[in-house]
């Protein structure tokens, strides 16, 4: 039974890994197809939001980001070409959904808290309050659009396995 459960806990891994892997070749095959100018916001966001995840990635080891050896300036702004592609994938997805019409129901929103709960020990209730409070609700449907219209993509892209 545990052989089983861990050879399904490593076929789930699998697979979800593949489907990152598609997502993101879809994407950057669909950046590399476009050439449009990226508001400097955008880009700066991006930068901004790395640098931010690589030190709560270390906050998270128990290291404090202040403390290690990391030139901060000079990590974000390694960042500008990887920012800039996502900044234009962001405005390419956004355009692909409202030209679509991808709506994000409740009942989505409704399941991804209650996932996101789960995996945190806390009730529905609880994270959906903590989320309004902070804002990120918004961030959590945006996040389930940009999935869907994903999945759209996947479902109407020929795909080459090399």
């Amino acid at each position: 039974a545990l052989r089983a459960k861990i050879r399904e806990q490593h076929e789930a891994n699998e697979n979800r890994r593949v489907e990152r892997d598609v997502r993101a070749a879809l994407v950057e095959a669909l950046v590399a197809k476009t050439s449009f100018e990226v508001p400097e916001a955008l880009i700066e966001h991006h930068m901004t939001a790395r640098t931010e995840n690589l030190a709560r990635g270390l906050a998270y080891q128990g290291l404090d980001p202040r403390k290690v050896d990391i030139n901060w300036r000079e990590y974000r702004e390694s960042q500008r070409d990887n920012s800039g592609k996502a900044a234009r994938a962001d405005i390419l997805l956004d355009e692909i959904a409202t030209r679509e019409d991808v709506q994000v129901l409740d009942a989505e929103v409704d399941a991804e808290i209650a996932r996101l709960a789960e995996g945190a020990g806390k009730s529905p209730q609880a994270v959906r309050a903590q989320m309004e409070k902070e804002g990120d609700l918004a961030s959590v449907k945006g996040r389930i659009r940009e999935e869907k219209t994903l999945d759209l993509l996947k479902a109407n892209a020929s795909i080459e396995l090399t």
